[in-house]
Parts: C-alpha cells; structure tokens; sequence
C-alpha cells in the first residue's frame, strides 16, 4: 500500500466523509506471534488528495494476535473519535485469516470485516475495490462515558494550580472534577476558589486520604468511570482519552495504567518511567500503578473503595482488590508526570516501605482467602 493508494482512498470516499482518522492494515501472512500491522500517522499525516480530502491518521496501537476478530477490531475503532472514518484493508493470502486475529479461515473476506466493522459501531461501510481491496466506514458511537477526577490537596499550594489546569485540558468530552481540600492549613482554598465554576469542591478536617477518597467516591462521583490524582501531579491531555477507550472497549478490564514522567519539585524533566505489565504476583510485592490511572466506578465501589485502617497501603489494597476480580491491563504510553520531592531521611523511608510491604501482603492474604476461585479463574493481563 502506497502513498497514492492511500489518497485515492480518501478521495474515494463520499464528499461529506471530511476525515480518514484511522487505518487498519491486516495481513494474511502474519505469524502469529506478531500483532496486526497499524500504520502511524507519521508517516501519512496530512496527506492531499487531488479532490482536496484530507487524512488525519491516527495510532491505533497493537493488539495480541490472538484475540478474536470482532474483539480486535472494537479495540482499535473504539480508540476512533465518533464520525470519524476508518479503512480497513488485507493482503491477497488465499488462506487469508485476519492476520491470525480470528482463528477460523474466512472464504468471505468482506462480508467477515463487514461484520466485524458493524459489531465495533462503524457504520457506511462501502467496499473500495482494486488492487488491495478495502473497507472504510464511519464510526458512530454513544457519548463517551464521563469520567470523574478527584484532585485530592493537603497544603499544596504551590503545585496545586498547574495539577488543577492538567485536568482542565483533558481532551476527553465529559469530565467531571472533583476538588477535596483535606483540611489544609495554607493558601490552597485560594488557590482552589478560581476553580468552583467547573468543578465541585469538598472540603473538610485532615481526613486522610481513604476517608477522603471514599467520601468522594461512594457520594459524590458521578462518573462511570474514577480516578484521582495528587494536589501535585499532572495529568497529560490525552490520558483519560486514553485509559477511558481501554475500559470501554473491554468489559472484563476493571482499571487500567499508564507510564509516566517523573518532574522535579521545580517542574522539571528528570527522566520517564516505564510501568511493568502487571501480574498478581508482582502487585503483591511493591506499588505497581504509578500515577496515572482509571477504573470503573462501579468496581470501585464494589470492592468497598479505599481501606482507611491501613496506615500507608490503601492504595496497594485497593488495586489488589481490583485484581483478584478483574484484569488490569497497563498501557505504554506516558500520560503523566509524577513530581518528585526531597526524599525522607533514608531510615524513615524504609520504615514507611516495610510498613507499606507489611499492610499490602495481609491484605492480599486475606482476598485469596476470601475469593481464591474467582482469583484464580480470572488472572489479570497486561495490553
């Protein structure tokens, strides 16, 4: 597939199509330790057709090949912003199967990525004949679901405004942001007042942070799907972009999490940390999640939300209570910053790291006790 196969896509399309915003090229003759091959918009962004369309491609990401079909392509449309177009081609193997993406040999090529394309919500789906055969479609999608963001603030009024303005230029359409100043004792509630007309503020005594976030979660988000994020660390634009298409184009993930950089108290680049894939068995042993994630509400909620009786490890428990019913898948992608300040002197910090070990293996001592067949039958996966 060409530069100029690809504008004659675009122009091929229906004069009212505006943009190509996605492109899925699937090859028969993948191995099947290799994922599909997507096309980066680097290497085609802002192409001009001689009917003057004009394609924004857009990174759809890899996938396991060993998912099925129709899984696999919600996946990648899903990540599609609504009334955007999409275009589907496949190399002219005989024993053509999707790449290995669907078991099964299909003698029908375009009628099984019709269906597939339908099952994921592109709808206009034409056929584009010639030398490599293409489909393109519309995606049409419900609203996405809103996502709510607790910003939680114990005196921090120095970082608190640029964490504020991170949520504000999420790109996702439907945010909700939640403010809780946990008691604190200097300028944050000035710091906070700019922001009452687009977000809800809660303000109460030094809680702690699962009082506070519980308080915030079990009464007041109203989002289908829940985060929250320090009073000192950033959000990038495209993070619940991002983590919010990976819950919604996969029932069984309960939460989901990102890479991100790490800032100095200052502000500035220290260096990127890349997150591990998860697994049970390492989330058991240290903090796994990092700064930047998502989860539905409804599982938050379901397993009780936060543990206020654990004194460091609320958060290792909540997630390892995630786990035990439901995948939690990482991305690689960076989507946050994560600001670093002056360490505690080094023998207090291996106190609060022991204690925070201790808390997190009861923790999960007492979930496999509780639940170890639904643990067992639903291991957790990384994307």
């Amino acid at each position: 597939m060409d530069r100029n196969q690809l504008v004659a896509l675009v122009d091929a399309l229906p004069e009212h199509a505006g943009r190509v915003v996605g492109w899925i090229r699937i090859n028969a003759w993948l191995e099947p330790s290799q994922p599909p091959m997507v096309i980066p918009p680097a290497s085609l962004d802002n192409e001009q057709g001689a009917g003057g369309s004009q394609a924004l491609w857009a990174w759809l990401g890899h996938l396991p090949a060993s998912w099925p079909l129709d899984a696999t392509v919600g996946r990648l449309v899903r990540r599609l912003r609504p009334g955007g177009w999409i275009a589907v081609s496949w190399g002219d193997d005989s024993s053509f199967d999707l790449g290995v993406l669907c078991e099964r040999e299909a003698t029908n090529r375009v009628g099984l990525v019709r269906d597939a394309l339908h099952l994921a919500g592109v709808r206009d789906v034409t056929l584009v004949p010639g030398a490599v055969p293409m489909l393109v479609g519309r995606r049409t999608s419900p609203r996405p679901a809103r996502v709510s963001v607790v910003v939680l603030a114990c005196n921090q009024e120095r970082t608190l405004a640029a964490t504020l303005d991170s949520v504000a230029a999420q790109t996702h359409p439907d945010v909700e942001l939640l403010i809780v100043d946990d008691g604190s004792r200097d300028s944050t509630p000035r710091v906070i007042h700019p922001y009452r007309d687009r977000a809800r503020v809660l303000s109460h005594a030094n809680w702690g942070v699962a009082r506070s976030l519980n308080h915030a979660l079990l009464l007041q988000a109203s989002g289908q799907h829940f985060t929250w994020i320090g009073g000192d660390n950033l959000l990038y634009p495209t993070a619940l972009d991002v983590l919010a298409a990976e819950l919604d184009c996969d029932t069984t993930v309960g939460g989901v999490y990102a890479d991100h950089d790490v800032i100095s108290d200052a502000g500035r680049y220290v260096e990127t940390e890349r997150k591990p894939g998860f697994s049970l068995e390492a989330a058991r042993e240290r903090y796994l999640m990092g700064i930047v994630f998502l989860t539905r509400t409804s599982v938050a909620r379901a397993v009780g939300g936060f543990d206020a009786s654990l004194a460091v490890a609320e958060d290792d428990a909540f997630w390892l209570a995630v786990a035990e019913l439901h995948h939690v898948v990482h991305v690689p992608q960076v989507l946050g910053a994560y600001r670093f300040h002056a360490p505690a002197p080094d023998a207090a910090h291996a106190r609060t790291r022991a204690l925070k070990l201790a808390e997190a293996r009861r923790v999960s001592r007492a979930l496999r006790q509780r639940a170890p067949a639904t643990s067992a039958s639903t291991p957790p996966r990384s994307a």
